[in-house]
């Protein structure tokens, strides 16, 4: 009779990990669930080549594996919450090859896991369309840049046959009007809270009327640390040319309080029934002193390898292009801001399907 050796807990995260220990010191027979949950972890995480940053740490390892093992136990498809934007900085562009090298980081990751685990993956892609509207406000050509980006961009993932996608538009569960009216009130307490701690710090906190709207009106839970700060002011100077610490303050009240209006108007893009038992897929990196009970479940991806490409920026937000060496081809991202752009050979691939068909840039640097 052989040995068997299982977790008496099945919803340990880590109990197949210490299973497949013993079992490798006394020969035995292990969990089969176990070693799916660690082949799914494995795959989601990636290698540093696809991930952004370093390995999640054994804290998030431990929610990542109780979310994995809840969708394995249950035969359903690995749940993945996955952000992008709804427009390119500059509003006279659209799709380029950044795109679909993003698009192809999530088919990798789906061939990846349907390997070890057939269901494999539904993402669902929350397009920040509204919010983007609301931040960028007044900025001009930005409701028909961001809906020709939108539209050319959810006719790329129909053409790619990606089915394991859905595309959400934030505009499909808030109405704008409303979204708007919310998110405008939210912003002005918000610029109020960081404009006081940001003269007298955080010591009173709990006398500033505006933080105790925050936390028992808007349930809005933990302060907006300096770091934080920081990080999306100096964003906003690169963005901006000479904007003011007032413009600075009020676009990032304008972001914390779309956050707000998300959860308000379940715009957030989560399924109704995920509950805590999904992950989050991002491109772009959680800024500095984002609590971790909001990435826990996160990784970072890039949206091209780094065997291809060192830099990495959310395809919505850099310039995708190719890169020609003799007849070597590699795609590349860089910001809009890079003097060599101006250098590019302009080219256009055509992705076509059936009767669908939409144009993508594929600028080209000939070294």
């Amino acid at each position: 009779m052989s040995l068997v050796i299982k977790s008496l807990d099945p919803s340990d995260p880590f109990g197949s990990q210490v299973t497949q220990f013993f079992a490798g010191e006394l020969p035995a027979n292990i969990e089969t669930l176990g070693s799916v949950v660690d082949s799914v972890t494995a795959a989601f995480v990636a290698s540093n080549k696809v991930r952004y940053g370093s390995a999640p740490n054994i804290e998030s390892l431990f929610v990542m594996r109780s979310a994995i093992r809840y969708c394995v136990e249950n035969n359903l498809p690995i749940r993945i919450l996955c952000p992008w934007g709804s427009k390119k900085p500059l509003n006279c562009k659209s799709l380029d090859v950044a795109e679909v090298m993003g698009l192809k980081a999530l088919a990798c990751l789906q061939a990846r896991v349907q390997k070890v685990y057939e269901p494999g993956i539904i993402v669902n892609l929350r397009i920040e369309d509204t919010s983007g509207w609301h931040l960028f406000a007044g900025q001009e050509g930005l409701r028909s840049a961001s809906e020709r980006y939108v539209k050319e961009f959810i006719l790329l993932i129909q053409i790619l046959g990606y089915n394991f996608i859905n595309p959400l538009l934030e505009s499909f569960f808030a109405e704008e009007t409303e979204f708007f009216s919310f998110a405008e009130e939210v912003k002005l307490v918000f610029l109020d809270y960081i404009q006081e701690t940001d003269k007298h710090g955080f010591d009173n906190i709990d006398t500033l009327p505006s933080w105790n709207r925050l936390q028992n009106e808007y349930k809005w839970s933990g302060v907006i640390p300096v770091e934080m700060r920081d990080f999306f002011r100096n964003q906003y100077d690169k963005m901006y040319d000479g904007v003011s610490m007032d413009h600075k303050n009020e676009l990032l009240s304008r972001y914390f309080a779309e956050a707000v209006a998300r959860i308000k108007f379940n715009a957030t893009g989560k399924g109704d029934d995920w509950e805590k038992n999904f992950l989050q897929l991002n491109f772009l990196q959680a800024a500095p002193g984002t609590p971790f009970s909001l990435t826990s479940n996160r990784i970072t991806y890039r949206p091209i390898p780094e065997n291809m490409c060192r830099t990495c920026i959310p395809p919505w937000r850099g310039k995708g292009f190719v890169q020609i060496n003799e007849n070597e081809v590699k795609p590349k991202i860089t910001s809009w801001f890079d003097p060599e752009i101006i250098n590019f050979h302009e080219s256009t691939l055509v992705f076509s399907s059936g009767l669908l068909s939409v144009n993508v840039r594929a600028d080209q640097k000939i070294i």
